[in-house]
């Protein structure tokens, strides 16, 4: 399950616990890849990042910290800021894993769409891709 509010959720919730981990793991370089003129309510797919990471000439190193910057912000306080979030896809959120990162943080209220934009997309397909792509991690 994923939450909003600044929080860390660890990959393997059933291992180690948050006091477990070192200090370091929570500070450090961090990037932020603008993608604030993706859609309210859109999936955000491995290639926008891809293109975006080279059109704003960002260099992913490993250990560093990734933001992704939609703009969502501005609509807290809002029913806007739950009914219409930003998602990422699970190929977009390997593409930034796959750089060896160590925390992947955005401005929305988790990595997964609205749960009506993802009900309305497997309504549509059938598919259950479109449900919590960020649950493979567990």
């Amino acid at each position: 399950m994923l939450h909003f509010i600044t929080e860390a959720d660890l990959i393997n919730n059933y291992k180690k616990k948050i006091h477990e981990l070192p200090l370091e793991w929570f500070f450090g370089c961090g990037k932020v890849i603008d993608l604030s003129f993706i859609s309210k309510g859109e999936l955000i797919e491995k290639a926008i990042i891809e293109k975006a990471v080279i059109s704003q000439q960002i260099e992913i190193n490993p250990m560093d910290i990734v933001l992704i910057y939609t703009g969502m912000d501005k609509y807290w306080g809002t029913e806007e800021y739950f009914s219409n979030s930003i998602g990422l896809s699970k190929e977009a959120i390997h593409f930034l894993l796959d750089f060896n990162i160590k925390v992947i943080g955005i401005d929305s209220y988790g990595f997964d769409r609205s749960i009506s934009k993802m009900v309305n997309d497997y309504n549509e397909t059938k598919k259950i891709r479109c449900f919590m792509a960020f649950s493979f991690l567990w």
